[in-house]
């Protein structure tokens, strides 16, 4: 039987237009199967097609991104942009690689290629995922889990309370734009996302597979570009699960649909919660 969360709504929403760029915050979204529709259709890649990252190159950060009437405009720190369109008119396809997988991607403008080589300093390519690549999500998700360039799962649930407590704890305070979320939801008690399973908000329905392990990307400020070693330090000191730290879950989208910010959240169907090593009583 499904119960609404007493007090549990979503109060954030955003698109990653750009694997590693900058997301854009909606009001409303629709799930898609790939996750919110436009998240990380987009990716670079170097020459030989490997995919680039904010893990390598921290000032990606600095790359705003606004949505456009006719695509998304991305904006350096001086003023100069170029256009993504939201579907590329373009039939040039190269292969490229995003962790172990290979597929044939669609190539950007020639206008937006050359922008991003003069940001980051060598040659790179804007490229597209097209509607028939077959890209999928890792384990723990069903096998048929369609995926666009995103990491391994197709969405990333936080909670404001967790954030909270994990400000409680670190030393320095983290935003939650670090994390990178699809979905942010408040008045849940910290880290009660980890024993959901399956959840519906809106007319959607999502299951959440597992929680999400954390990388250096965190510890890049969004608004500055500069890498610390927070929130990860803190972070592995009670949520650490073998050689990873957890914040937040990752979903798949068992039933496409609207979201909207206000929607409240309804449990579906809940799980026994990870146990985390708890070593904050440590003195580091």
């Amino acid at each position: 039987m499904m119960n609404a969360q007493a007090g549990v709504a979503v109060t954030g929403l955003a698109c990653y237009p750009v694997k590693s760029l900058a997301g854009v915050p909606l009001l409303e979204a629709e799930l898609t199967p790939r996750g919110i529709r436009n998240d990380r259709r987009w990716m670079l890649v170097k020459e030989n097609g490997r995919f680039i990252t904010q893990r390598e190159e921290h000032n990606l950060a600095l790359l705003e991104v606004r949505a456009d009437r006719d695509g998304f405009r991305i904006t350096g720190p001086s003023g100069e942009s170029c256009l993504l369109p939201i579907r590329p008119d373009s039939v040039v396809q190269v292969l490229v690689q995003v962790w172990k997988d290979e597929l044939n991607a669609a190539t950007g403008p020639i206008e937006a290629a050359d922008f991003f080589s003069d940001f980051l300093g060598y040659r790179c390519i804007p490229v597209f995922m097209p509607e028939n690549a077959d890209r999928r999500a890792r384990k723990f998700a069903p096998d048929d889990t369609p995926l666009s360039f995103a990491d391994a799962y197709p969405g990333l649930i936080t909670s404001e309370s967790s954030l909270a407590d994990l400000n409680t704890r670190s030393p320095i305070q983290v935003i939650m734009r670090r994390f990178r979320p699809n979905v942010v939801v408040a008045g849940a008690l910290p880290y009660e996302e980890d024993g959901w399973s399956r959840i519906r908000i809106g007319s959607a329905e999502i299951a959440c597979v597992k929680p999400c392990a954390r990388c250096v990307l965190t510890t890049v400020d969004p608004d500055s570009g500069v890498s610390g070693k927070e929130p990860l330090k803190t972070l592995a000191k009670y949520r650490r699960f073998e050689n990873d730290v957890f914040f937040g879950q990752n979903f798949v989208v068992l039933s496409p649909g609207i979201v909207k910010v206000g929607d409240e959240v309804s449990i579906v169907e809940k799980k026994p919660p990870p146990v985390f090593s708890d070593r904050s009583h440590i003195d580091r």
